[in-house]
């Protein structure tokens, strides 16, 4: 049975989590102080690590955006900073 798990994270341009295979991203946001991404999985399915990668409004890129999926964006500081998700899978 699928069910929504989170996924903390820290800042970092690039970054491993490691989820049930086939997981369905669904969004990213901070929750208190942690940003989180939240996806629909299989408890049940193998594990696989995916790699993820951070921007910053107006910081470059740093990754082939074409080969990326964007997830979500958030802020962090009241919006004094914004992140833009990428999954590099």
């Amino acid at each position: 049975m699928n069910t929504i798990w989170k996924f903390p994270f820290e800042i970092a341009d690039d970054f491993y989590l490691t989820m049930p295979k086939g997981s369905q991203l669904l969004a990213v946001a901070m929750q208190g102080d942690m940003p989180c991404l939240w996806a629909i999985v299989d408890p049940e399915a193998p594990k696989e690590t995916r790699k993820f990668h951070l921007s910053g409004t107006g910081h470059e890129l740093g990754v082939q955006y074409t080969k990326t999926m964007y997830v979500g964006s958030f802020q962090m500081k009241g919006g004094a900073l914004v992140f833009h998700l990428f999954s590099c899978d």
